[in-house]
């Protein structure tokens, strides 16, 4: 399995009119398996293709600009990491295109994180801002918010959901199925689903302030 860089773009530092630095990266690499995302704040959006590689496009701006982003690969794990390491307004916006299958391990500041596609088992968490996701077609998902929402859509049956927010609601629409709920603090209504206490998909709720709204959904492959 070909696990080197493939291609990378050069990098491009430019002024803003409000005098802070912007730099733009692209880069290729195939072979990665697992993808792990550390992000203080901005926007990421992941969706899947259909080539072998993962592709990833990013802006990163502020003072720190050009030493705030960094990408690693360790075998077959690519890390993406954008940092501030000082009090000046620092953040940045990733556009990454992975192969299905490919694991994701989401972890962002502040902003917004839409994920789109049949990627593998993935936990998304973002402190303040939203998750959007759509398509999905992993067993396992972790997706939490401490401030803000989470709206996601299942295009296959999971065995296993987990979301949370602290302040903020959820809305989920799964595959018709029987499903186990799991809401210790009774935040959750589920339209078109019956909890079904033994079955093999399992979800995971817990919303503090706020309410999770669960739907059930007919797919092309039950009609």
């Amino acid at each position: 399995m070909q696990r080197a860089l493939i291609s990378t773009a050069p990098l491009l530092i430019g002024l803003l009119a409000s005098g802070s630095l912007e730099v733009r990266n692209q880069a290729s690499w195939a072979g990665v398996e697992r993808v792990k995302i550390r992000w203080a704040a901005g926007d990421i959006t992941i969706n899947t293709h259909a080539t072998p590689l993962v592709r990833a496009k990013s802006v990163s701006w502020g003072p720190e600009a050009p030493l705030a982003y960094e990408a690693r690969r360790d075998g077959e794990i690519l890390t993406l990491e954008l940092q501030c390491r000082t009090p000046a307004p620092c953040g940045g916006d990733l556009e990454l295109g992975v192969p299905e299958g490919v694991k994701l391990e989401v972890d962002l500041g502040e902003g917004q994180a839409k994920l789109n596609g049949a990627v593998g088992n993935s936990s998304l968490i973002v402190g303040k801002g939203v998750i959007e996701a759509s398509a999905l077609t992993a067993n396992e998902t972790v997706l939490q918010v401490v401030e803000g929402s989470i709206t996601a859509f299942w295009a296959e049956i999971p065995q296993r959901v987990v979301v949370a927010t602290v302040t903020g609601d959820v809305e989920l629409r799964l595959p018709e199925a029987d499903y186990a709920l799991e809401d210790q603090l009774g935040h959750s209504t589920m339209v078109g689903l019956v909890p079904v206490l033994d079955a093999t998909s399992k979800i995971q709720v817990t919303t503090i302030d706020g309410e999770a709204v669960i739907y059930g959904i007919q797919t092309l492959a039950s009609l």
